[in-house]
């Protein structure tokens, strides 16, 4: 399972810009998303996902494992869940699905 999208270091390590270029930073956070979801589908064999990813709309770099959230799970009982799944199960693809910044989801 991955934690993503990693935003604190791509904003200015692979984007070049400052954490307040919003719309830049959003046409990444959609791009990145489609290419995950493809890569996922395309990796697993059928009937069978050892996959598992973890995507919140804030600006961070590793840290929030029990702050960020998606419904009511966090970055470590979402790994949980995914780490107690069979290998058969559907990956497991959390999405906080809102435009960066969520301020209202990334209080740490």
């Amino acid at each position: 399972m991955r934690v993503l999208p990693c935003r604190g270091m791509q904003v200015s390590s692979i984007l070049g810009v400052q954490p307040s270029a919003d719309s830049t930073i959003n046409a990444y956070g959609a791009l990145f998303t489609t290419r995950l979801n493809a890569s996922l589908r395309l990796s697993a064999p059928p009937g069978r996902s050892p996959h598992g990813a973890f995507e919140d709309s804030c600006l961070h770099h590793t840290r929030g494992w029990t702050v960020y959230r998606v419904g009511a799970l966090t970055q470590a009982s979402a790994f949980a869940q995914w780490l107690g799944q069979p290998a058969s199960s559907s990956p497991l693809w959390l999405q906080q699905d809102k435009a960066y910044p969520c301020t209202a989801c990334c209080k740490p």
